[in-house]
């Protein structure tokens, strides 16, 4: 077992290639928050509200027993898959390339960091050196990832879209909760449009924090285990943050460590996921990271 995984990650106690890891992580996922956010309430901002409201209160007015949420998410859900259809005007699918262009960009960005954190953690274990840096290590090594990575343009586009029927598919539960309430004190339709609005226009909420969230932490992962895996490293360790935060489930990831390069779970299991995957035993070449970290992929 390597010697991050002897002892598992105390976050608040981390330095060198780990606290460094960390920080990029939080710095990606936050910038990731921002773009996919903003781009999010500028391509919701296009819904018909007033008519999304009007076709709830129909499909509820018309059940013999209404269910008042599952109403308002199937008006919602149709409201907002015309947004994905890009059915409107120009506008409507600007926004929409706006927000396919960011989730791309994360996903990407994603990948690129966890392949860089893995070269950087068998770099401090195999003791290679790259730049003048730690800093310039770690960048050099994503720069180089992140290049090797252009030839997955389509994948990458492919799963953004997957991440956007998601984002779609909680934003309008959200909306159906919101409705239900709504109908239960009694509220009027401006009310109730207001509510709405309130929801689809958070670009910070909790719906796109959380999905934000997960795509980081999964890309990472998903970054992480390719290169394992072209790199044949067959036993992987699940290394948690080691602290009182640590969920279960992740806890006994951990201690059911190591796994097959085959079924290995992904960090990003749940939001807020700090976990991270390691070789168990053989990792990565020095000739493998001296490569990525001079920029020669």
């Amino acid at each position: 077992m390597t010697a991050v995984a002897e002892a598992t990650l105390q976050l608040d106690q981390l330095d060198g290639v780990l606290a460094h890891f960390f920080s990029r992580r939080l710095a990606r996922h936050a910038y990731a928050e921002q773009t996919i956010g903003a781009a999010w309430a500028a391509l919701a901002g296009h819904v018909d509200v007033d008519a999304l409201v009007s076709d709830y209160r129909q499909r509820v007015g018309e059940a013999r027993d209404p269910d008042d949420e599952a109403a308002g998410t199937a008006a919602a859900l149709l409201a907002l898959r015309d947004l994905a259809d890009a059915a409107y005007d120009e506008d409507d699918a600007d926004d929409l390339g706006v927000l396919i262009q960011a989730l791309e960009a994360a996903l990407m960005a994603g990948r690129a960091e966890g392949v860089a954190g893995a070269v950087m953690l068998a770099a401090d274990e195999l003791r290679v050196t790259g730049l003048s840096s730690l800093a310039a290590d770690f960048e050099a090594a994503y720069a180089a990832a992140h290049k090797a990575l252009a030839g997955q343009a389509d994948a990458i586009t492919g799963e953004a879209w997957m991440w956007l029927t998601q984002i779609l598919d909680a934003t309008a539960r959200d909306v159906g909760r919101t409705l239900a309430v709504q109908t239960a004190r009694g509220a009027s339709r401006d009310d109730m449009a207001a509510a709405v609005r309130g929801v689809l226009l958070a670009a910070d909420g909790r719906t796109v924090r959380t999905l934000t969230d997960l795509l980081t932490s999964r890309s990472m992962s998903r970054g992480a285990l390719d290169l394992y895996a072209a790199e044949g490293v067959d036993e992987i360790d699940f290394v948690t943050a080691g602290d009182s935060r640590v969920c279960s489930t992740c806890d006994d990831l951990e201690g059911d460590s190591p796994f097959t390069a085959a079924d290995c779970p992904a960090p990003g299991i749940h939001g807020s996921c700090r976990c991270v995957l390691v070789p168990h035993a053989a990792g990565l070449s020095d000739t493998t990271v001296g490569a990525y970290l001079e920029g020669g992929f």
